[in-house]
C-alpha cells in the first residue's frame, strides 16, 4: 500500500514556517556549550541580533540573527484543501464532498487548547536535519473528515535544488526559496476518529483500507518547495517586504514573527503493512550517476541559499531531477508512478520544466532497454502529462497499466526501471535497489546515555532480505574551516578524537570504544545500532548498503557545509549529543538559587531566543517563579519531550540544566527559593 495505492486524496495549499533564525549560526551561539556569542555584551544582543550587518554571522542572512530573531518555531498550513480524489488507477474525480472545501491541518496542542505544529532543526547549523512535532493532523471538522493523532514526528527528505531561477535570478527566491523537499507521516487505524464518513465515498474507502488488515492505518506524503520571505509580516499597517523594513520595523518596536511561506503537494493515502511511518519505502528511482547536473557543489549551493554569497546570474542549466517512487500493483496490473518531487520548476509560478516526452522503461542488468511501459508527455489534454497543471491534478501521481509481459520483467530480480528523456537523450531517472530509512532520523542523547536506533533496509520496495549488509559511518562537525570561501563547520567522517557517539558492537562486559565505522548485517528487514554519547555535539550516521559478502564501500566524502549530503543516495540520521554538564547535578541545595538558575539556564534563551521572553520574561525572577509549575511540566523529560509545547523547543537543554531549572522551581513551589 501507500500512497501509491487507492484510494488517494491529493492536496494543495500552502505552508508557514516560523522558526526562530538566530541559532542557524555559530557566530551567534555554540551548539556545545550553548552560550551565546562572548563577543556581544548581554545587555545589547538582542538589539545586535536585529541589526543588519555588512559582514552577518556565518549561515545568516542580511541581518545578524536572520530574517526572524522572534519566530516561535511555529508552524501551520493555509487554504490546504483535497483537490481531487482517485478510486481507479488512472482516474481522478473532484466530485466528492471532501474536495476543495475542507481544510488540512496539522495540529499542536497548549495548555487545554490546539496550538501550532513546531519545527525543530535536530542540527541548528545545518538546513536539513528539520523536524515537525504535531499532535494531530486533522481534515475538515466533525461534521466530516478526521482527527489523527499520528507519528509525533515528522523529518525532512530528499532535499533538492528544485527552481531554475536558482540561475537565472537568485533575488527571486532567496535563503531557501529555490529548494525542495518531503515530509512523511502516518497514524494508526486505532487513532483516528472519523466524522460524516457516510456523506463522502472517498472517506469511506479510506476508512475501509485503513481498518483492513494487514493495513495499518492511514499515511500523509506532502512535497514543500517555491519558498517565499518577507510575505507575511506587517508593523503598524504596512507590509514588511525586505531585510531592510524588518531591521527598521525592529527598531521601531516589532516583536512579531516573520514567517516564510512555501507551496505544498501531496497526497493521504494507506498506511500499508511492512511500511515505515515517516520515510517512503517503495521502489525508489534516483538521479542517474551519468547525468550529473551542472550545477555548484554543495557548499556553494548551500553558501547561496543562505545569502552568504550572491550567485551570478546564469541561463537556464542542466538540473538533476528529483527522486521518484514506483509501486507495483501486480493484481491490477499497474504500475504508479510518482513525481510529487521529481520534476524542477522554472518559475515563481511553478511552470515545470519541459524534457520533451519521458520514457518510462525497465532495463536488464546490463542496462538494455527490454520494453518501453510508456511514454510520459510533458503536456496531455487528460492531465496525463508531468507539466504543472498534471502535477497539480494528481499530485504528481502517475498510473500506467501492464501487460502481462512487461509485469513479468518489472518482477524479475535484476531488471530495473528508469526514466529514459528524449531532449536531451539521456537516463534522467534510475532504480537504487536498495534504500536505508529510519523512523528514528533524529535522536537526542544526554551526557553517557545510551540507546538504540532501528533501521529499516528495503530491497526493491520489500523488505530485505539477510544477504544485506550496510555501513555504518558517523560523520561529524569539526571546528570552524577558515580555509573555505566563508567560515562554516567541517564534516569529517571517522575521526576517533571527534566522534560523539560510540557505535561499538560489544559483548556485555566489554570495555566500550569509539568506532567510527562498523558494518551491520540485516536481519529481519532492520539493523539495530546502539550508541553512547561520548562528547557534546552533533553527528551524522551515513547507512550505505551492499550485498553481504561482497566488499564494503568507501565512507561517502564528508566537507564543508556537507552534513549531511542532499543526495537521496545518501541514507542517514542525526543525533544530537546534548551539553555535558552533569557536574551541575552537584550543585549543593543551598546554592540552587535564581542567579546560579539564569546565569547557567536560562540567560541563553533570554538572548539567543527573544521571542520566548515575551510569553514568559526569563530575566524576571517573579515571572519565573509564578510560572514555576508550567515550567515543570514543559521541562518534563522524557516525558513530555514530543509535545508541541516542551521547552526549550529546539529540545537542546542538557540533563544537568535541565535538573538544575527543575530543583529551583521545586525550591520556589515549596517556599524554599
Amino acid at each position: 500500500m501507500s500512497v501509491l495505492n487507492l484510494p488517494r486524496l491529493n492536496f494543495s495549499g500552502q505552508a508557514l514556517w516560523n522558526p526562530d533564525t538566530p541559532n542557524n549560526s555559530p557566530g551567534v551561539y555554540d551548539e556545545v556549550t550553548l552560550l551565546q556569542n562572548p563577543d556581544i555584551p548581554p545587555a545589547t544582543f538582542v538589539d545586535w541580533l536585529k541589526s543588519l550587518s555588512s559582514n552577518p554571522p556565518p549561515g545568516q542572512a542580511s541581518l545578524n540573527g536572520s530574517w526572524n530573531t522572534y519566530g516561535d518555531g511555529g508552524c501551520w498550513f493555509r487554504d490546504v484543501v483535497v483537490g481531487g480524489v482517485q478510486f481507479g488507477y488512472g482516474q481522478s474525480t473532484s466530485d466528492d464532498p471532501i474536495c476543495n472545501k475542507s481544510q488540512i491541518q496539522i495540529v499542536g496542542q497548549r495548555f487545554g487548547s490546539p496550538g501550532p505544529a513546531r519545527m525543530v532543526d535536530v542540527a541548528p547549523y545545518q538546513s536539513t536535519t528539520t523536524q515537525l512535532f504535531f499532535k494531530w493532523l486533522q481534515l475538515g471538522d466533525e461534521t466530516l473528515g478526521f482527527r489523527a493523532s499520528g507519528a509525533p514526528r515528522m523529518y525532512l527528505r530528499w532535499s533538492m535544488l528544485r527552481n531554475e531561477l536558482f540561475f537565472t535570478d537568485p533575488t527571486q527566491l532567496p535563503i531557501a526559496g529555490p529548494a525542495g523537499v518531503i515530509f512523511q507521516t502516518a497514524a494508526l487505524a486505532k487513532d483516528i476518529e472519523w466524522f460524516g464518513v457516510e456523506k463522502s465515498p472517498a472517506l469511506q474507502k479510506l476508512q475501509q483500507e485503513a481498518t483492513t488488515s494487514p493495513n495499518q492505518g492511514i499515511v500523509i506524503q506532502f512535497a514543500v518547495y517555491l519558498t517565499e520571505y518577507y510575505k507575511n509580516a506587517s508593523f503598524n499597517g504596512q507590509p514588511i517586504t525586505s531585510a531592510q523594513e524588518l531591521a527598521t520595523a525592529y527598531a521601531n518596536g516589532f516583536t512579531d514573527g516573520n514567517p516564510a511561506q512555501s507551496t505544498i503537494t501531496g497526497t493521504i493515502g494507506v498506511w500499508g503493512p511492512n511500511e515505515l511511518a515517516t520515510a517512503p519505502t517503495q521502489i525508489l528511482l534516483n538521479p542517474a550517476n551519468p547525468v550529473l547536473p551542472s550545477v555548484p557543489t554543495l557548499p556553494t549551493a548551500r553558501a547561496v541559499l543562505e545569502g552568504l554569497v550572491v550567485a551570478a546570474t546564469q541561463p537556464p542549466q542542466p538540473l538533476q531531477l528529483g527522486p521518484a517512487m514506483v509501486n507495483v500493483d501486480a493484481e491490477a496490473s499497474n504500475l504508479a508512478l510518482s513525481f510529487v518531487t521529481t520534476i524542477i520548476e522554472t518559475d515563481l509560478d511553478a511552470t515545470k520544466a519541459n524534457y520533451g516526452d519521458l520514457l518510462l522503461q525497465v532495463t536488464g542488468s546490463s542496462g538494455n532497454v527490454l520494453s518501453t511501459i510508456a511514454t510520459i508527455p510533458y503536456a496531455s489534454r487528460d492531465l496525463k502529462g508531468y507539466d504543472q497543471p498534471s502535477y497539480r491534478h494528481t499530485s504528481g501521481i502517475l498510473d500506467f497499466p501492464l501487460t502481462p509481459d512487461q509485469l513479468a520483467l518489472v518482477q524479475t530480480p535484476g531488471n530495473l526501471l528508469q526514466i529514459f528523456a528524449t531532449n536531451p537523450n539521456t537516463v534522467v531517472l534510475q532504480q537504487t535497489p536498495l534504500v536505508v530509512e529510519t523512523d528514528d532520523r533524529g535522536t537526542y542523547l544526554d551526557q553517557s546515555e545510551s540507546t538504540t536506533i532501528t533501521v529499516a533496509v528495503y530491497e526493491n520496495g520489500v523488505p530485505a532480505g539477510d544477504g544485506v549488509s550496510v555501513l555504518v559511518s558517523q560523520y561529524y562537525e569539526a571546528p570552524l574551516d577558515t580555509s573555505f570561501q566563508f567560515p562554516y563547520y567541517l564534516v569529517t567522517a571517522g575521526n576517533l578524537g571527534q566522534a560523539c557517539i560510540s557505535l561499538s558492537i560489544i559483548p556485555p562486559g566489554q570495555p566500550v570504544t569509539v568506532v567510527p565505522q562498523l558494518t551491520l548485517q540485516v536481519q529481519n528487514g532492520t539493523i539495530s545500532i546502539p550508541m553512547t554519547s561520548v562528547a557534546a555535539g552533533t553527528a551524522m550516521l551515513g547507512f550505505q548498503p551492499f550485498p553481504t559478502g561482497t566488499t564494503p564501500p568507501a565512507p561517502t566524502p564528508g566537507g564543508p557545509g556537507n552534513f549531511p549530503s542532499t543526495s537521496t543516495t545518501t541514507f542517514y540520521a542525526i543525533v544530537r549529543c546534548l551539553g555535558f554538564d552533569n557536574q551541575l547535578f552537584a550543585i549543593p541545595d543551598d546554592q540552587v538559587n535564581w542567579t546560579n538558575t539564569y546565569n547557567m539556564v536560562l540567560q541563553t534563551y533570554n538572548l539567543v531566543y527573544p521571542k520566548m521572553s515575551l510569553i514568559m520574561d526569563l530575566a524576571d525572577e517573579s515571572v519565573v517563579n509564578s510560572m514555576a509549575k508550567q515550567i515543570l511540566a514543559v521541562t518534563d523529560y522524557p516525558a513530555n519531550f514530543l509535545w508541541t509545547m516542551f521547552m526549550p523547543v529546539t529540545r537542546e537543554m542538557s540533563a544537568g540544566r535541565r535538573h538544575l531549572l527543575r530543583r529551583y522551581c521545586l525550591k520556589v513551589i515549596n517556599g524554599q527559593a
